[in-house]
């Protein structure tokens, strides 16, 4: 087990000028602000797993300073990313999917209902832990919102650049919609096109390989699903930020592997093409395996396992049946402390981290 008394802290980068997490909201603080929104997602393809757990932690901790440090409403947002793909079928040569919102068991339950309940679990106690409230979106109300239609026309509009700077491997923008009768949607991109390009509306063609080929038309004032991929739900949520009213101060909060290059890249680029200005964004520790790489869920998915790390630690469901509610407590306390220390905060932790915090005595 990991010996605390060799953990360091590096004093470079940002923790040399900031004494507290909260002080990097200052410069976006006016006289007129009266919310603060702390927003994060996850796609509720499986029971959350460590690395979640840890980052929904980050948010409520750092909500919870906010709301002492400033006395304001301070508020979760918590985006379910219930369009993640699951199912993929592959027919002469090209997959097609299904989103985890669309497959159902027996029971007519979906996978997405199925492990959205660990997540409601998860977000009750940190509600009760912080005192801060949270409030839930789903994909398909996000697609709707008008700003979100707005700038994705706008991608469209300039869709030579945003190729480039996206996916620059098959030069396509990735903005599909379901077959009408299976939901199924072209993966590969390989049938789906986007025609009638306007200011104010765009047309899908797309594929099922069951049902034929169908379309839909997509306007900033009509609620057609469609569904984009992670750089653009990137890119959109900073752009619907934008248009925030002048009382509400959103900030993206995201795991670490969302930071450096990426938020560099496909949001700060993007953003500037789009013209707008950049929301707050913060990047919470990552859980590392022991070669350096992220405690991956992927690996679950595909039903593999870590050698090393113990079953309590492999998701949330089981690190509940071995700690209960006080190992929460005890884990939260322990995210609550980098929260609270930007040297803590602006760093990775290993898996041999967590278990020896979860181990030793209070």
């Amino acid at each position: 087990m990991l010996d605390k008394n060799e953990v360091y802290y590096s004093m470079g980068g940002l923790p040399q000028y900031f004494r507290s997490l909260c002080e990097m909201f200052d410069y976006k603080i006016t006289n007129e602000t009266k919310t603060i929104i702390l927003n994060t997602s996850s796609q509720p393809n499986s029971i959350p797993h460590l690395g979640t757990l840890t980052t929904l932690m980050s948010v409520f901790a750092l909500a919870e300073e906010l709301k002492k440090h400033y006395n304001l409403n301070v508020l979760v947002q918590f985006d379910e990313i219930e369009c993640s793909p699951r199912a993929f079928v592959e027919v002469d040569g090209h997959k097609y999917v299904k989103a985890i919102s669309d497959i159902f068991d027996d029971e007519g339950v979906s996978i997405a209902e199925r492990n959205m309940k660990y997540y409601l679990e998860i977000l009750n106690y940190l509600k009760s832990f912080s005192g801060v409230n949270y409030v839930i979106r789903e994909y398909k109300d996000f697609q709707q919102k008008s700003a979100i239609r707005e700038g994705l026309i706008k991608v469209v509009n300039n869709r030579d650049r945003f190729v480039k700077l996206f996916n620059p491997t098959d030069k396509k923008l990735h903005i599909r919609t379901k077959c009408p009768i299976c939901s199924v949607m072209d993966k590969d991109m390989h049938k789906t096109q986007i025609k009638e390009i306007h200011n104010g509306s765009f047309t899908i063609t797309s594929y099922c390989y069951e049902h034929g080929n169908y379309e839909l038309t997509v306007a900033k004032d009509n609620n057609s699903f469609v569904e984009i991929n992670t750089q653009l739900r990137d890119l959109l949520k900073g752009y619907l930020i934008s248009n925030d009213k002048k009382d509400t101060l959103t900030a993206m909060i995201d795991g670490g592997d969302w930071g450096g290059s990426w938020a560099l890249r496909i949001h700060g680029e993007g953003m500037a093409l789009l013209n707008k200005k950049l929301p707050i964004r913060l990047f919470a520790p990552l859980i590392l395996d022991r070669s350096g790489g992220k405690l991956s869920k992927s690996h679950y998915l595909n039903g593999k396992s870590y050698s090393y790390v113990k079953e309590r630690f492999n998701d949330y469901l089981n690190f509940y049946k071995y700690y209960g509610v006080s190992g929460l407590k005890k884990l939260y306390k322990e995210i609550s402390s980098w929260v609270k220390e930007p040297k803590k905060y602006f760093r990775n932790y290993s898996i041999d981290y967590i278990e020896t915090i979860m181990e030793e005595n209070e």
